[in-house]
């Protein structure tokens, strides 16, 4: 879980930025 959760945060948060960071980590957390 933490593998992929890990990855797919990483390319939404490259091709995002850091606003939809926040709400993911938010909302993953």
């Amino acid at each position: 879980m933490q593998s992929k959760n890990g990855r797919l945060v990483l390319s939404r948060r490259r091709k995002k930025g850091r606003k939809n960071l926040v709400s993911v980590g938010g909302l993953k957390k």
